[in-house]
């Protein structure tokens, strides 16, 4: 193995190395399938944690997205509401 092959924490790969190599490390149909179920274990928590990762990511811009549009949309019901005063004033004034 290189030198800080493992350095990033990959056990899959040397899982996967092991299971390649099998045969010279003298391992048994069932170490095998010990080996082959831990690999499957390792991908599905990787998946599991990329996909945390990039959701605590994209969070803080959803977030941020949220208040602009609630910004956005209290602005225009403001502007609706001063509009919409402006056209009651008016129709009084034209009652008068």
């Amino acid at each position: 193995m290189a030198p800080g092959h493992r350095m990033m924490g990959h056990e899959g790969p040397l899982l996967t190395m092991m299971l390649h190599h099998s045969q010279n490390l003298g391992l048994s149909p069932e170490h095998e399938k010990t080996l082959r179920d831990l690999r499957t274990e390792f991908a599905k928590e990787s998946v599991k944690r990329t996909a945390e990762i990039r959701v605590a990511q994209i969070e803080p811009k959803v977030k941020q997205i949220a208040a602009l549009e609630g910004d956005r949309q209290t602005a225009r019901l403001g502007l609706t509401e001063a509009m919409a005063e402006k056209e009651v004033r008016a129709a009084r004034r034209r009652k008068r």
